[in-house]
């Protein structure tokens, strides 16, 4: 059945169209060794910022565009990322789309049907004085801590009294947490990250997603500031905790690429992390912004260096993988994939 499912999936490549290629890529990527199961990648479009659009891959190499690249949950919008709770079903965290912002739940027992499960109270997620003006915020993500039991929610907002959309207002943002085990009462909002080096102490956050792996919490997040301001501005960067909230270490390593002061070429932001496919490593993709997803690897989530190729997932931004079973993979190809 493997073979088969296998088989059929390379046929589909040619019939359907796939995405990813290295040609440009001054690096050969390693081999990408067969998985059971794949991965489901969830995403935006620059053309529909906030609508939901799925790609599949057996490898996190080659890519089926699903659904004949159109959204497959018209009433969702936000930034897509997608958790397993204790309960077997997956939860996703999106916002309203019509202003003022409220937190909507999501949740489906297959990845498939996207239901809506109610809102998260306006006044939970605005009780940080000094932050959210006009109610604005971005990027909600949502993590489930097994051993807390715990489910962590991040989002980024700038100071009240600073221009919207000015330089300022980017080099201001921070990232807020809050937690809660049931949806229906929640911790009071608080600052994730408290850096003290100098280098650090005043960087912008935003992106923010937390995993365990190996028994420490880590944080993958990208720098806002501007370029020309500091060295890691619009690089992805990893922190490391013992607890889920935190304290965070200062950043551990930097994913992404530097850049040249006013350039915007190596630009990166929305990473999300997945496990290679013979488990022996890591992906990290972040967007290349506005055009496309990029491929990071390292064998360890702390090495210092993070190898890039050009696996460019194009017409994708703001997305999340997420593993599949063999069964999911065949059943979300069987619905999407003709």
């Amino acid at each position: 059945m493997k073979n088969v499912l296998y088989i059929a999936t390379i046929l589909l490549l040619n019939l359907i169209g796939c995405c990813g290629c290295d040609s440009d890529s001054k690096n050969t990527p390693t081999p990408d060794m067969p998985t059971e199961g794949g991965y489901l990648f969830a995403h935006m479009k620059d053309s529909d910022y906030g609508g939901i659009y799925y790609y599949i891959s057996k490898d996190a190499r080659q890519w089926i565009v699903l659904n004949d690249d159109k959204t497959i949950e018209p009433r969702y919008s936000g930034h897509p990322d997608i958790i397993k709770g204790p309960d077997g079903r997956y939860r996703m965290i999106g916002v309203t789309r019509s202003l003022p912002k409220s937190l909507v739940l999501w949740v489906s027992m297959d990845l498939m049907t996207w239901q809506m499960d109610g809102t998260i109270p306006d006044a939970a997620i605005f009780d940080t004085p000094g932050y959210h003006p006009d109610g604005w915020y971005s990027a909600p993500k949502l993590f489930y801590d097994a051993d807390s039991g715990k489910y962590l929610i991040t989002w980024h907002a700038s100071r009240n009294e600073v221009a919207e959309g000015s330089d300022e207002w980017w080099d201001e943002m921070r990232t807020f947490y809050m937690t809660t085990t049931d949806f229906k009462t929640y911790s009071k909002p608080a600052r994730l990250f408290d850096f003290k080096s100098e280098e650090f102490k005043n960087a912008a956050t935003i992106d923010a997603i937390i995993r365990k792996i190996d028994g420490s919490y880590y944080a993958v997040f990208k720098d806002e500031r501007s370029n020309d301001v500091a060295p890691t501005g619009k690089t992805i960067l990893i922190s490391k905790s013992a607890s889920l909230t935190g304290p965070y270490s200062e950043p551990i390593c930097v994913v992404t690429p530097k850049t040249d002061a006013g350039k915007t070429d190596k630009w990166h932001e929305a990473p999300t992390i997945v496990e290679q496919p013979d488990g022996k490593g890591w992906y990290i993709f972040a967007e290349r912004y506005p055009t496309e997803y990029v491929r990071f690897e390292a064998p360890n989530i702390e090495s210092t260096t993070w190898h890039q190729y050009v696996i460019g997932i194009p017409n994708a931004r703001h997305g999340v993988m997420v593993r599949i079973t063999d069964e999911q993979y065949a059943a979300i190809l069987a619905k999407y994939g003709f």
